[in-house]
């Protein structure tokens, strides 16, 4: 939650505070993007698969990416205002392997 709140959300933490929630970051993401966050596989982190949830699913990096891909289409379905908006993918640790195969997946 850390990284969420200060490295892509309004917050700083100084070095040696505990707190940071006083200080409000001028150049974060959400002052000059919309950021959507997707967790990869399904069913991780705090995501939710609302009905078929399998608890010991086999998720391979193509599926991986054709369901993110999937999750991407059906928001811009919801959202229609952002459909014209460039699409920058990003992500950290695993996501070195989901991103090329979300990129190379239809975008």
């Amino acid at each position: 939650m850390l990284g969420w709140a200060t490295e892509n959300g309004p917050q700083m933490m100084r070095d040696g505070e505990e707190r940071f929630d006083k200080d409000i970051n001028p150049f974060s993401w959400n002052n000059n993007a919309n950021v959507l966050y997707i967790e990869s596989p399904a069913g991780v982190g705090y995501s939710w698969i609302e009905s078929g949830y399998n608890p010991k699913p086999k998720f391979d990096d193509t599926q991986t990416a054709t369901d993110a891909w999937l999750a991407i289409k059906e928001w811009l379905k919801r959202f229609p205002e952002h459909a014209t908006n460039d699409i920058y993918l990003a992500g950290e640790s695993y996501a070195g392997i989901y991103i090329p195969y979300l990129a190379h997946a239809n975008l």
